[in-house]
């Protein structure tokens, strides 16, 4: 990749083969720890690459097998500003290996150690590479059993535990297809299409005045997504282009028996949406000038996007209608000066430093002009440490299916009412809000990154956050006093103060604060490799002489972060006091904010035999109130083993049919933990009972994968 910032990781084929991932998706999760930036941005999936190139969506990667990548390359996040992203998101690379064909096969089944549920899955992929280009299709399909309330031991005092569901009925299957092709000698093209067709069946109890044993009340929900995605690049000059396309669309229906008690079955309240987005995007990306220190890179990009969702409701008192619309016509230059370099003898005694800034429009139809701007600078004073400062600022308009999602009833709904301390049966509505405003951001990042501290492999990475946003758009929150003033109308209660129905659509709070520090150790060693090999996080990368089922040794690896939050705070409204997250207030219904988590993952790998281990926790919160409630702390564990027959040479010639052979066995939620809800005499409300809050437990899985 056309960089001259080194990556702050490397892993070589050994290091993706100790993982026993089965997709890229599995990569990601796996490197999750060393991947994931701080701040806004960061807690989702970094920014991908494949073979140092933008591709049009995920779904470009998401199948490819794990055995057909040479090397993993994690980058720091001023990278992805050459790129056209904005600076708050690592970048991953997935460099291909030549000419690697395949047929994989996997089929997984999972169950709850509790029992009453049961998931299958089941994935079949043909990839093919040559020099001119490669070939991947895939499907998938997957199907999981309704769990119920009686099931977790939930008594209602109406009996209706078996007519209610925690999780629901649902199948689900998809189709992806990607094929890539060489135009010349340096142009490339790629062309995606995938189909996602899902259905869920739900249980929201008994009818008004039905006996037990009646028909439960139900939803269905049916899902159909259709994507197309294009990608070309190239080069033009000392420049490299890149035009990526989509077009999607969804559509959503969603059927609810009507709770009237009556005798004959009445017409199902129907919700049904329609939604459309098209998009192209053209960056280029080169150097302007040859500045002592490197090159001045500048990243041009420009985009047209067109939404359309149209969506009906019809609850038996009329249909209602609703059209969101929006044309986005967006451009952006992001440039990167380098003003230090020790490599070539500028201002050597500086180091490595460089400066970045960025500036974007965005025109849309229906919010007018939006603007986004950032700026920061990379340092390494001295060889393996790299401090980093980026500021970012953006408007952010909230989205078609926040604005005209069509409106859903879900009566029988628990909801806990921490005004009065109860829990109670209520109609909850959700939707789209023709009302929401724009959301203003401004963040902060400093961060701080050693490779190779105290020992070769060990590196540490830290990174401070100042997160700040005037009207952001938040799913409706808790509901407290605070929250009953603050959204006025929006909850409805009866004669008796108790609440019979809560509008949920999504809301613009007043104001969000927050100020935390991650920072973490990860340290990997490879063991009886031959010379030349090169080990893991920071290694050189396997470039040579690594053949599936051929005897290679060994690895291991260990990372652990610690995040920890400073300032959490929410202001609903103006005039209203702020919330504090961390100081006994809520916005959820799982507590307060917690100060402190961590999170774990490692793994020992030998000759075809590994095992993972991944963990978090995070430590307990309270919620002040009329009734106080304590949300105790919370450990997570998941454990898996695998092994690869192709490890054992012998025993695959004797048995061929193991080549490429694979079983693996995973326990989530090792330990059984669950958050514990006490309120000051030590007793559980009704609406956090471990079933709720935890239903599936401790969970079983095991996969079994072939690859021909």
């Amino acid at each position: 990749m056309q960089t001259e910032v080194p990556p702050v990781g490397t892993y070589d084929e050994l290091a993706i083969e100790s993982l026993g991932a089965s997709s890229i998706t599995d990569i990601l999760t796996a490197l999750a720890p060393q991947t994931r930036s701080g701040g806004r941005g960061g807690g989702g999936r970094p920014v991908t690459l494949l073979n140092g190139r933008r591709v049009s969506g995920f779904a470009e990667l998401r199948d490819l097998p794990p055995e057909a990548i040479r090397r993993v390359e994690v980058f720091p996040e001023e990278v992805a500003v050459r790129f056209g992203f904005p600076p708050e998101q690592r970048v991953i690379n997935f460099i291909l290996k030549d000419g690697f064909s395949a047929i994989t096969v996997e089929g997984e089944y999972r169950w709850p150690e509790a029992g009453d549920r049961s998931e299958w899955e089941g994935q079949a992929s043909l990839f093919k590479a040559t020099k001119q280009g490669r070939l991947n299709l895939s499907a998938e399909w997957n199907q999981e059993t309704a769990l119920s309330e009686a099931a977790r031991g939930i008594v209602q005092t109406d009996e209706s535990q078996f007519a209610r569901t925690l999780l629901p009925r649902s199948k689900a299957w998809a189709l992806n297809a990607v094929y890539n092709q060489r135009l010349g000698e340096a142009t490339g093209m790629t062309l995606n299409l995938a189909y996602d067709d899902s259905d869920q069946q739900g249980r929201f109890g008994l009818p008004a005045g039905a006996l037990i044993g009646s028909d439960p009340l139900e939803r269905d929900t049916r899902d159909r997504l259709l994507h197309g995605g294009l990608t070309l690049d190239g080069p033009i000059g000392r420049w490299n282009w890149t035009l990526t396309s989509n077009l999607d669309q969804r559509r959503r229906t969603t059927l609810t028996d009507r709770n009237t008690g009556g005798a004959e079955p009445l017409p199902r309240d129907l919700a049904r949406s329609r939604a459309f987005n098209g998009d192209a995007l053209l960056t280029l990306r080169g150097s302007v000038a040859e500045l002592p220190a490197g090159p001045l890179a500048v990243t041009l990009r420009g985009g047209l996007d067109r939404d359309a969702l149209t969506s009906l409701t019809d609850r038996g008192a009329g249909t209602l209608r609703a059209r969101v619309s929006r044309t986005d016509t967006n451009g952006r230059i992001s440039i990167d000066v380098p003003l230090a370099s020790r490599k070539r003898g500028s201002l050597a005694g500086l180091g490595e430093f460089s400066v970045n800034a960025s500036y974007g429009l965005q025109s849309l139809s229906d919010f007018g002009t939006q603007t986004q701007y950032g700026y920061g600078a990379t340092w390494t004073p001295i060889r393996n440490v790299t401090l980093t400062a980026t500021f970012k600022a953006e408007d952010a308009a909230p989205t078609p299916q926040q604005l005209g999602d069509p409106r859903i009833a879900f009566p029988n709904s628990q909801i806990f009412d921490f005004v009065r301390g109860e829990t109670v049966f209520a109609t909850l509505l959700t939707g789209g809000n023709a009302a929401l405003r724009a959301d203003r951001r401004r963040d902060w990042k400093l961060g701080l990154s050693i490779k190779d501290l105290l020992l070769e492999d060990l590196s540490l990475d830290a990174s401070y956050n100042r997160v700040r946003s005037t009207d952001p758009v938040s799913s409706f929150p808790a509901l407290t006093a605070q929250t009953e003033a603050a959204f006025a109308g929006r909850v409805i209660r009866g004669a008796d103060g108790r609440i019979v129905s809560v509008d949920q659509s999504a809301v613009n709070f007043a104001a969000t604060r927050s100020d935390s520090l991650r920072w973490g150790l990860s340290f990997s060693k490879s063991f009886g490799q031959p010379a030349g090999r090169g080990g893991g996080a920071g290694g050189p990368g396997g470039a040579r002489g690594f053949m599936p089922g051929r005897p290679q040794g060994g690895r291991w690896s260990l990372s652990l972060y610690h995040s920890v939050r400073f300032k959490d705070q929410v202001l609903l409204a103006a005039g209203q006091p702020v919330i504090d997250l961390l100081r006994g207030d809520t916005i959820g219904n799982e507590g307060g904010s917690p100060r402190h988590e961590l999170e774990l993952e490692g793994g020992w790998f030998h000759k075809g035999k590994g095992l993972r281990v991944t963990g978090s926790w995070q430590n307990g919160t309270r919620v002040n109130g009329v009734e106080p409630l304590r949300f105790s702390d919370r450990t997570s564990v998941d454990v898996r083993a695998f092994y690869s027959f192709s490890g054992n040479p012998k025993l695959v010639e004797r048995v061929p049919f193991l080549k490429g052979f694979r079983i693996a066995v995973q326990v989530r939620n090792l330990f059984d933990d669950a958050i514990r809800v006490r309120d000051s005499a030590g007793n559980t409300p009704f609406r956090f009972q471990r079933g709720y809050l935890e239903p599936l437990g401790r969970n079983f899985e095991i996969d079994l994968r072939k690859q021909f």
